[in-house]
């Protein structure tokens, strides 16, 4: 497992580029075909609905390590946390990036369906936080399912997928927010892809916020993580 405050990281975009951004044909990871884990955190009364909170996995981490970084900052005292399965490599996700964000997609959407049969769960407030790979991943399904997912905290990423303008005007109309967070001293890749996105939230009138926390390729400080998920899960003005 690495370490608390570092992840291993992939190069998603550079290396998507290198081999000239085509997809090619690419072995489904067997971990997919694993539920993921569930918990429920707090002690919620029966029949409460509460919100959905999937942590994605950096390159060579899991989603438990990236939970566990995140749980002591987390601002809801009751939620239920969706872990997807495995420990990703490079060769799950490249060359074709978009394949392994459909094969997380439909893992993650079959697991919220689960819980929702399962649990109550408040549709209006579900959310996702990753870093490096599972900032590029929480970004990437933020985008392609702003039906879904009501916010995301991204992490260490370069943001890389590039949201349609309807997928623009259903996080507006949902008030969703988007925090982005880089190292200062990260890739300036990285860092110029995140201003990106940061920007063309800012365009859609979708709130935003882009952090530059100290260090590298590495997690947040503390109380960095805890702002980043406040803005991200603070429920919408009445």
């Amino acid at each position: 497992m690495p370490p608390t405050s570092r992840f291993l990281s992939g190069s998603v975009l550079g290396v998507w580029l290198l081999f000239g951004g085509h997809a090619s044909a690419q072995t489904r990871p067997a971990f997919f075909d694993q539920p993921s884990e569930t918990v429920v955190v707090g002690t919620p009364d029966v029949g409460e609905q509460l919100p959905v909170v999937v942590f994605l996995p950096a390159t060579g981490g899991t989603s438990r390590h990236m939970f566990e970084l995140a749980r002591s900052q987390m601002p809801l005292s009751e939620y239920i946390a969706i872990l997807p399965p495995g420990a990703p490599s490079s060769s799950d996700y490249l060359p074709n990036f978009s394949g392994f964000v459909g094969w997380m997609e439909t893992r993650v959407l079959t697991d919220l369906e689960r819980v929702k049969h399962d649990h109550g769960v408040d549709v209006a407030r579900v959310f996702l936080v990753g870093f490096s790979l599972g900032g590029d991943t929480s970004w990437a399904l933020l985008t392609r399912r702003p039906e879904v997912f009501r916010g995301a905290v991204v992490m260490g990423s370069r943001a890389s997928a590039r949201a349609r303008s309807a997928a623009l005007g259903v996080l507006r109309a949902r008030h969703a927010r988007v925090a982005f967070a880089m190292g200062r001293s990260d890739d300036a890749v990285r860092v110029r892809g995140a201003e990106s996105a940061n920007a063309s939230m800012v365009a859609a009138r979708v709130p935003t916020e882009l952090v530059r926390y100290d260090g590298s390729h590495e997690a947040p400080d503390p109380t960095t993580l805890r702002s980043l998920l406040t803005f991200v899960m603070t429920p919408p003005s009445p």
